[in-house]
């Protein structure tokens, strides 16, 4: 969708939206908003002023033609600090949008998710994102004066770059206010402020223009309500995934979340033994490949499209824009990808089920540790999965710890006294006792052909039926796998937080792998420090004990200012993890009392109402947020169990 946006607004670029500019309103100001004749002449009064200046600009603007207010926020101090923060605000009767695409939840996301692609596409064509002056021409050079809004990526999500509520719909974006060296550079401002925006505002914010064309908007939101559907019939239909036949998996690159186009591209084709078919309320029945709960093989020769496959299943959690390829290709919503991850940071798991008492005598039912082996973090990670209730699990032999997976006779011959227990050994009892389903890419692990309810083989990016093969070569090559009917424990730990992650200001995210919890390279505790004092409230609030002494001593380092979540497959956007760092910074004192899953829980729910969930994460700041992403409980659960400084309660 997006290139097609791109394109109409190409082919208009010689007319650029004609905007006539806002007339000041005649009743003074209503309901808190200020006449827009008020903001022109505050810009003309700060021309060549200092930029502290820019503060008066603070405050919400009525404009006509089209109508909608102006709320400037927030007014960055200097012109290298983070832009302003300002939104549009229309009334939902005044952009014409038809009454039943906002009807339901999914269809106001889906609306919103199409009007921030426009708004997106509007700034790049007009080129309202380029500043006036890159900055590097000296002190009085022109600086700023750029517009830019949080850009999706190809899933379709809540964001509180544009909210669709009861009655309004809100545009949040960011304006990097212009100067000439730190003297204000009102002309500019005033291009954006009242031409760009306005223009944002005709283009986006009403129906059947060029950039939300009526058919195209249509079609978007019956693609993702299709979506949404097929993946509510899942469960009822004794299956944890689904992909659509015609599907496209791979992607034009390792870098790239577009589709793969060409000649070269296999279409999906379901295996006659597993098509079903589901329903979709718009675009009719459709057939695909079912896959049924239970434990799942797919096998198949190296570059044959195994790890294609599950990758697209990792991230069919997700609904996608039109022209993605995987538009039919949809999961269990709680499915969890789990891998090894060398050197996280564990906190008080019970991985017993995998791994038994460690050299020393070290017990492994609260185990702990800040520099995790393969094994054990895979191990932490799997119990982790149970904690929040996930129902399927989505492995890749290519991440794992080969140790955890399997362990053949050979060795277990050779080793007798080895503490860990291999997963294989594991996964029917997960599936019988916990419901936990579990789909894995298998290319030289054969004992997992013992374990499997359906083997599926990729030959060639076309997935075959092997469960009669996989038959015959147990039988011809017997290897009889260790199998325990225990039902492993699940975890049920309540923890608390450090205090400084909850009280650092500053960006909290690095792009979506990095979670930003500190400023870096500082103690993170020092003794009598404010953030000490707050971490020893915390703990007495939790009545959880006393936290130790802080001194130079302390495990808490620099390097846990910051959380790595790059293994963390499933996030698709910065905002996600932006989302993250204000559910930390917001985390209530009274889940450092329940379990973790029961907090998470609550926090689902609040974030349940889609972006005005999200926007309820602002509490407590002062502008409110437009680059936050939905984002599912189990990536926060992930984030939290990795801090460094996490403590456990009782």
């Amino acid at each position: 969708m997006a290139s097609q946006l791109g394109i109409r607004i190409g082919a208009a670029g010689a007319e650029a939206l004609a905007v006539e500019e806002g007339v000041a309103t005649t009743s003074g100001e209503r309901g808190g908003t200020k006449p827009w004749s008020t903001l022109v002449s505050t810009l003309e009064s700060i021309d060549g002023a200092q930029y502290g200046n820019y503060k008066r600009l603070t405050g919400r603007y009525d404009y006509t033609n089209p109508n909608f207010v102006l709320a400037i926020d927030y007014v960055q101090s200097d012109v290298y600090a983070p832009p302003s923060c300002v939104r549009a605000i229309r009334q939902l009767n005044d952009c014409g949008f038809p009454a039943d695409l906002t009807s339901t939840p999914t269809r106001r996301t889906a609306l919103a998710d199409y009007i921030s692609r426009a708004a997106v596409a509007y700034i790049r064509a007009e080129k309202w994102n380029q500043p006036i002056g890159s900055g590097a021409g000296g002190w009085n050079s022109p600086k700023g004066g750029a517009l830019s809004i949080n850009a999706p990526d190809q899933q379709v999500l809540p964001r509180t770059s544009c909210i669709v509520g009861a009655a309004t719909i809100e545009l949040r974006f960011a304006v990097s206010l212009p100067a000439f060296g730190r003297t204000i550079a009102a002309r500019r401002a005033r291009d954006i402020l009242a031409t760009a925006v306005p223009g944002l505002v005709a283009g986006c914010l009403a129906h059947g223009t060029r950039l939300v064309g009526a058919a195209e908007l249509r079609r978007h939101v019956a693609s993702v309500e299709d979506q949404a559907a097929l993946r509510a019939q899942l469960a009822a239909a004794g299956l944890v995934a689904f992909v659509a036949d015609g599907s496209v998996l791979p992607r034009a690159s390792g870098v790239s979340t577009k589709p793969m186009a060409g000649p070269g591209v296999v279409p999906f084709r379901s295996p006659a033994r597993l098509r079903v078919t589901l329903r979709r309320p718009n675009a009719g029945p459709v057939a695909g490949m079912g896959v049924p709960k239970g434990v799942t093989v797919l096998t198949g020769g190296g570059f044959h499209g195994k790890s294609t496959l599950l990758e697209a299943l990792e991230l069919g959690v997700y609904d996608v824009v039109v022209g993605d390829g995987r538009e039919g290709v949809v999961t269990d919503p709680s499915a969890v990808k789990v891998r090894a991850e060398d050197g996280r940071s564990v906190v008080g798991v019970d991985i017993s089920p995998f791994v038994g008492q460690l050299p020393g005598g070290k017990a492994t039912d609260r185990f702990e540790t800040e520099d995790a082996s393969g094994s054990t973090s895979m191990a932490a990670s799997i119990q982790e999965a149970l904690e929040i209730g996930a129902t399927t699990m989505l492995i890749d032999e290519d991440t794992s710890a080969t140790n955890l997976l399997v362990r053949d006779a050979r060795m277990r011959r050779l080793i007798r006294a080895e503490p860990i227990v291999p997963l294989v050994s594991r996964v029917r009892a997960l599936h019988e006792r916990r419901g936990l389903s579990t789909i894995i890419v298998v290319g030289g692990l054969g004992d997992w052909l013992d374990v499997a309810d359906l083997v599926v083989a990729m030959e060639d990016y076309v997935p075959r039926w092997a469960n009669d093969d996989a038959a015959r070569v147990r039988r011809e090559l017997p290897a009889p796998v260790l199998q325990l009917d225990d039902a492993p424990p699940v975890p049920a730990r309540t923890v608390v937080l450090p205090a400084w992650a909850k009280t650092f200001t500053g960006n909290r995210d690095r792009g979506k792998n990095t979670l930003v919890l500190a400023k870096a390279n500082q103690p993170l505790l020092q003794p009598g420090s404010a953030a000490a004092a707050a971490s020893s409230e915390a703990t007495s609030e939790t009545g959880s004990g006393s936290e130790p002494a802080d001194d130079e001593s302390s495990p808490r380092r620099a390097d846990a200012s910051v959380v790595d979540l790059a293994s963390v497959e499933q996030l698709v956007e910065a905002g996600q993890t932006r989302a993250i760092g204000e559910a930390v910074r917001c985390w209530r004192p009274e889940w450092s009392r329940v379990p973790l899953a029961e907090a998470l829980a609550e926090l689902e729910a609040e974030l349940a109402g889609g972006a005005e969930g999200l926007a309820g994460l602002d509490r407590g700041k002062r502008q409110p947020e437009g680059g936050l992403v939905w984002v599912r409980k189990a990536e926060v659960a992930a984030a939290v169990s990795r801090v460094r400084g996490l403590r456990l309660v009782g």
